[in-house]
């Protein structure tokens, strides 16, 4: 786990095992935004983003930081697939509210359906430059801090809500 981008204001958790994809990822993430006020974190499988989510996720006074405000999450890791990542971040109480996207090379509709059925927020299909991913994750930002509305911070849970 690296800090990519100085934290600004929002974390963004990435989950992916190829380091090549990894690197596509950080050079991709410096191009869309630089110092645009996002800290990258970054998980090389699903077993170490959900411990990096639970670590973040303790009651104030205990935590290693803020939790991510969305997490982007490869399909096809190692130990924990990114479904699998899914369907923990939705059943644990203080991280159920937390977006999250997979990040694939798949465009099989099983693939898709399965994630948006473990309760992906959303899922987008790797492009093949770094000038492409670059332009989704502009995209993508825009969409999720500038017109989507991000559930509180609080570290509370969503009962009753």
């Amino acid at each position: 786990m690296e800090a990519a981008v100085t934290q600004k204001r929002d974390v963004i958790l990435v989950a992916e095992d190829n380091l090549d994809d990894m690197e596509m990822i950080r050079e991709a993430f410096a191009e869309a935004v630089g110092d645009g006020g996002y800290e990258l974190l970054l998980a090389s499988n699903g077993e170490e983003a959900l411990e990096i989510l639970l670590q973040r996720s303790l009651p104030s006074g205990r935590d290693e930081g803020p939790l991510p405000s969305l997490v982007m999450l490869d399909l096809d890791m190692p130990r924990m697939n990114g479904v699998d990542v899914i369907k923990a971040i939705r059943s644990t109480r203080r991280l159920r509210r937390v977006p999250v996207l997979v990040l694939s090379t798949s465009t099989a509709f099983p693939d898709i359906d399965r994630c948006y059925c473990a309760g992906a927020n959303s899922y987008l299909v790797k492009p093949h430059t770094i000038s492409e991913l670059a332009d989704l994750l502009k995209t993508t930002l825009a969409y999720w801090f500038g017109v989507a509305r991000q559930p509180s911070k609080s570290r509370g849970d969503c009962n009753g809500q």
